[in-house]
Formats: structure tokens, C-alpha cells, sequence
């Protein structure tokens, strides 16, 4: 459908493990969008360079490309990404700025055996009444200035951003975020080894790659060096471990998230789409 109404020669289907390759890239130039169908990624794969990619373009940031045979090309790509898959991704970005750059939504009908082998005529005979269907969202979408995350989906989307930056899970799970909160910096590091562990997997990064990603992911927390007695300890501003007993209650009480209401419908697999950055949604 969204392939008939774009026409063919503005649309490309790259992989996800592609967009971390020497000439991964080149499809999207000129393209108005890229479907990625059953997206997948390998442990081989490159999820910081993919991670990287997929922040520029969606930021509208000048990119270099290189192309076979041909001089590297350097612009702004106009592509927006639209994924399907049964399984989130996991495009490791300790930020979380990545998984916010997406609008998820969940799908749990399954057509299994209701398949319509029709079904791409009916949709492609339809076309000029989806294409006036597409126009009013894309007005109310003008006039409100900004796309809107569905509630049905914020289990999927916390997922999303867990699986790329496992640290800001953890901080939600285990931590408080209070000014004037204090924290020795072995401590939390030694409590999100630990809280690692228990999902399941060793943490096998060190302290101070530890302490990169927690300031990429809060950058309000800092460092600070104070004396206990003759020894001088390293703490984390900004942050402290949840008390035992606030622990159980937050456990009980589930994560809280701000989310704006939608009527979408809860489905089985997940669609992504790649949204604008702010700057990009206040353009006319």
C-alpha cells in the first residue's frame, strides 16, 4: 500500500544489518522511504555504527556515503524507515535517544491461516480513498506539531529502549533519581553487576565504560570526589539506590511513564517507524 501511494522508484528495502555496511547507504540516496520487512539483527553486527546511522539521518545531519565506482556522495537523506518485525531489534545506544526517535506499534491479530490471497488488489483498487485518508493525518499531524507515542504500546517501546540500553533499565529498576542524592560509584556499579546477572547475563564491561554510559544516559548525574577519612572516594551526584523497602513498593507499583492517549489497536508484531527529531517537526 504505502509503496503504491510513494510510487515504486521512491521506495528501497535495505536490511537492518546493512545500514552498518561500506556501502549500506547508497540505496536510500534520493528514496523517500526504506522498508526494512522482518527485521533481524546477527551477533556480528555492527549495532554502534547502525545505532550511529540511523540517529544522523533521522536528525537530518549531512552524511558521506560511499558508492561502488563512484565518487562518495555527501548530503542530507530524505528516507524515512519503516520496519516490521516479529521481535524488537536490539541497537545497543546507551543514550536511549534511539528508541526515542521511533513510534512503536504493537499488532496481536494473527491472519494465520485466514491469509486472503486477494488481499494486495482489494488494497492497491483503494488507493485514492487511502490516499485522502493519509492527507487528514497528515494535517492533524500539522496541526498538533508533533507525532504521538500510542499507549497501547508503551510495554513494547520500554522494551525497545531496555534492550538498547540496559543501564537506563536498570536505573529505573533499582535507583532513585534525587538531587542531592549520593552514591560511591563502586557501589552502583557493583548493584548493576549484580542486577545484570539476575536478567540473566554477565555484564563485561568496566567501571568506567560503566560510568560513560550511565552520564550518556543521565547526563545530569555527575562525579565527585570526596575524603572518608584518609580515603578518597569517587560518588555519583544526582542518583542513589532505592531503599529496600521503596524497592518492593515500585516493584509492585510497575515503571511509570507519561504516555499520550491513543486509540490505536494492540496487534501481534511490531511496526517501527523512525520519527523526526524536534527540529525537523517545527518545520512548516
Amino acid at each position: 500500500m504505502i509503496t503504491g501511494l510513494l510510487e515504486r522508484g521512491n521506495v528501497c528495502a535495505p536490511t537492518l544489518a546493512s545500514l552498518s555496511q561500506n556501502f549500506g547507504l547508497a540505496p536510500l540516496i534520493g528514496k523517500q522511504l526504506a522498508i526494512i520487512a522482518d527485521a533481524r539483527l546477527g551477533g556480528r553486527s555492527d549495532q554502534t555504527a547502525i545505532a550511529e546511522r540511523l540517529l544522523s539521518i533521522s536528525g537530518e545531519d549531512n552524511i558521506t556515503i560511499d558508492r561502488k565506482f563512484l565518487p562518495a556522495w555527501t548530503g542530507k537523506l530524505t528516507a524515512r524507515f519503516f520496519l516490521l518485525t516479529n521481535e524488537l531489534p536490539r541497537i545497543a545506544d546507551a543514550s536511549g535517544a534511539l528508541a526515542s526517535r521511533f513510534i512503536l506499534l504493537t499488532l496481536k491479530k494473527s491472519f494465520y491461516g485466514k491469509e486472503d490471497p486477494r488481499l494486495t488488489r482489494k488494497i492497491l483498487e483503494e488507493l485514492p480513498a487511502l490516499l485522502n485518508w493519509s492527507i487528514e493525518g497528515w494535517e492533524r499531524l500539522m496541526e498538533r506539531g508533533h507525532f504521538v507515542q500510542p499507549a497501547s504500546s508503551l510495554e513494547g517501546w520500554e522494551e525497545l529502549e531496555d534492550l538498547g540500553s540496559p543501564i537506563r533499565a536498570f536505573v529505573r529498576d533499582r535507583c532513585e533519581m534525587k538531587t542531592g542524592g549520593e552514591v560511591e560509584c563502586r557501589l552502583l556499579f557493583g548493584a548493576f553487576q549484580a542486577w545484570h546477572a539476575g536478567q540473566g547475563s554477565r555484564y563485561r564491561g568496566t567501571i568506567q565504560t560503566f560510568g560513560r554510559d550511565l552520564r550518556a544516559a543521565f547526563p545530569e548525574i555527575s562525579v565527585m570526589r570526596q575524603r572518608d577519612k584518609d580515603v578518597r572516594l569517587r560518588v555519583y551526584s544526582g542518583v542513589r539506590l532505592q531503599k529496600e523497602k521503596n524497592r518492593r513498593a515500585a516493584v509492585v507499583r510497575g515503571p511509570s511513564r507519561p504516555v499520550q492517549k491513543s486509540s490505536t489497536e494492540k496487534v501481534q508484531n511490531h511496526t517501527l517507524f523512525a520519527r523526526k527529531t524536534q527540529r525537523q517537526q517545527e518545520k512548516p
